[in-house]
């Protein structure tokens, strides 16, 4: 049967194509769109490869994003630092998890790939380190789980002329201030997550 098959195209298309390999202009064609296939390779391998690096940065940079948002997700981590800003206390468990957020973002493997990412990640990181900081400084627990700002020095910020309640109201500053950083550099890292990685 198939050799039957091969009787019929060669009987039907050998007068069409024994033309062609007699040819000049035909060879002349080929050789012209294997030089320019060729030449067009060479030109665009680098925005080939790029393509292909971009792609790989971003499955990377969406498992280095999973994993730290496993960690403490977006409305849990601005709920904490709202709550620290406003309402001086904090519960060992959340300041745990921002604690991992930042020892987990520090790592090597997990920095981000793509440039842009990796700037607003690294700033946010810097200020989250800032403000952990500025927490583990004026923040003592006053039970076994919770922790607040200076507890000895809290009945003292209503007195007038106390020395005790400028040291409380700086502190109270220097939080806001820290947490409002933080807040606002988390903001451009998780909006540069949604325009590079669409999550």
């Amino acid at each position: 049967m198939s050799d039957l098959i091969e009787q019929l195209l060669t009987k039907h298309f050998e007068p069409l194509l024994s033309p062609l390999w007699d040819s000049v202009l035909f060879w002349r064609s080929v050789a012209l769109f294997v030089i320019v296939l060729f030449l067009s390779l060479c030109l665009f391998k680098n925005r080939v490869v790029a393509y292909l690096r971009r792609e790989q940065y971003h499955e990377h940079d969406r498992k280095v994003f999973q994993k730290l948002n496993s960690i403490i997700n977006e409305q849990t981590f601005r709920d904490l630092c709202l709550g620290i800003r406003d309402f001086h206390f904090f519960d060992r468990d959340q300041i745990e998890m921002l604690h991992s957020l930042e020892d987990h973002g520090i790592r090597t493997e997990n920095q981000f790939l793509t440039p842009s990412l990796h700037r607003a990640f690294s700033m946010f990181h810097n200020h989250l380190d800032q403000f952990s900081t500025c927490v583990a400084t004026v923040f003592f627990y006053v039970s076994d789980t919770r922790s607040m700002l200076y507890p000895e020095l809290r009945p003292y910020v209503e007195g007038a002329d106390n020395p005790k309640r400028k040291i409380y109201l700086d502190a109270e500053d220097e939080i806001a201030r820290r947490a409002n950083d933080v807040l606002a550099s988390y903001e451009t890292y998780r909006n540069e997550v949604k325009k590079v990685l669409l999550l």
